[in-house]
């Protein structure tokens, strides 16, 4: 199956961009509607996630850039 990266930097620091990118994924309804059966589990001591469903899978990534963070998902 191909695979794709989206990656975005933010001017918050690496722990606050975890916890709204965390946020988002938990109460977004467009990704339910992608995939109703989604299951999304996180290791917040290494801000990352893995997005498990019937459609598709995503890691997700928080990691410190400067004085900012990067966000990397690869669906």
């Amino acid at each position: 199956m191909p695979k794709f990266k989206v990656e975005c930097d933010s001017k918050h620091s690496s722990k606050d961009t975890f916890g709204k990118v965390k946020s988002f994924l938990d109460n977004d309804t467009e990704i339910k509607k992608l995939d109703p059966g989604i299951k999304i589990s996180y290791n917040e001591s290494a801000m990352t996630g893995v997005a498990k469903g019937s459609k598709f899978d995503a890691e997700i990534k928080v990691v410190g850039k400067g004085e900012g963070a990067q966000v990397e998902i690869e669906v």
